[in-house]
């Protein structure tokens, strides 16, 4: 009996860190995908005369690999499963206080419970997207509508990502069951 609850246990530390691990993932893919959109930083011109050195000898200038700055930095992963993990507790508490309140308002009685469950969902969307949001405006430097943006990416994402596994899920359940 002891086996099978230390099995249960690392069984669910491994989960959670597979989750949290593609969490982050998930954000700095919306946040490449959000930078692709906006496409590269605004800079201010650099007046290259202001730099010379006019008594030096002139130096072979080694060759740049041209990249494109972002409009907002790829966070770290540790950064990106940190952001994630705030999220989804912001979102799980919202969701844990919607239950409740649907409990105590006996609302779940007159609705079948898959409904329940999908209304929750919903109306757990934009107190998420804000505390992601806000997350990634503290975290990350970028402005509050870029975070905004990256938020919606973000949940978008997510959305593809669930409709797809559920999608396998059903499939391979036709199929085999």
């Amino acid at each position: 009996m002891a086996i099978a609850g230390v099995f249960m246990f690392v069984l669910l530390g491994v989960v959670l860190l597979s989750a949290l691990f593609a969490g982050g993932a998930l954000v700095r893919a919306a946040v490449r995908l959000t930078n692709r959109l906006l496409g590269p930083a605004k800079t201010e011109p650099v007046d290259p005369i202001e730099d010379w050195d006019w008594d030096g000898d002139l130096e072979p200038v080694p060759p740049r690999r041209r990249t494109r700055a972002g409009a907002v930095p790829v966070p770290t992963h540790g950064n990106g499963m940190m952001i994630a993990f705030l999220s989804a507790l912001a979102s799980g508490i919202v969701f844990a206080l919607l239950a409740v309140l649907v409990e105590e308002l006996d609302v779940g009685d007159a609705v079948p419970p898959g409904w329940v469950v999908l209304a929750l969902v919903a109306l757990t969307a934009p107190p998420g997207l804000a505390a992601l949001t806000l997350l990634l405006v503290m975290l990350l430097p970028t402005t509050l509508l870029r975070a905004a943006l990256i938020a919606l990416v973000h949940h978008a994402l997510a959305l593809f990502v669930v409709l797809v596994v559920v999608s396998a899920v059903f499939l391979v359940a036709e199929v085999f069951g």
